[in-house]
């Protein structure tokens, strides 16, 4: 259980701290280094989506790091 939570915390982690180095190092490829090439983005809140329901489809990486 140790080890789930200690590879948790790491992830974590390293996501966080790619918006650290973005701000940085204006590096916007940075916010995706931790992440798998078919992650996808979704907005909250849910309202939010009424309002612009393409946003439901959610982002992948590269349309996310074009609209940073």
């Amino acid at each position: 259980m140790a080890d789930l939570y200690d590879r948790m915390h790491q992830t974590t982690t390293a996501f966080l701290d790619s918006y650290k180095q973005e701000n940085v190092g204006n590096d916007i490829k940075a916010l995706s280094s931790s992440l798998t090439p078919t992650c996808r983005r979704y907005y909250l809140p849910l309202s939010m989506l009424q309002q612009a329901p393409v946003l439901a489809a959610g982002t992948g990486n590269e349309e996310y790091e074009q609209q940073m």
